[in-house]
């Protein structure tokens, strides 16, 4: 178990900053409820990307 939760923390460290959310899946209730607000969120927000993405 610790050798897991260390990976998970070097992970974490590593890519954390590609990432917009985290859902941690403790609660199947309380993970789907922010699964579905970021979605919900994704049709609402407005969204970017750098201009050498489109052309």
């Amino acid at each position: 178990l610790k050798r897991t939760v260390d990976e998970s923390e070097r992970i974490q460290r590593a890519y954390s900053h590609y990432f917009d959310l985290s859902i941690v899946n403790d609660n199947l209730d309380g993970a789907y409820r922010s699964l579905r607000r970021a979605l919900d969120r994704l049709n609402t927000d407005h969204q970017w990307v750098p201009v050498s993405w489109v052309f």
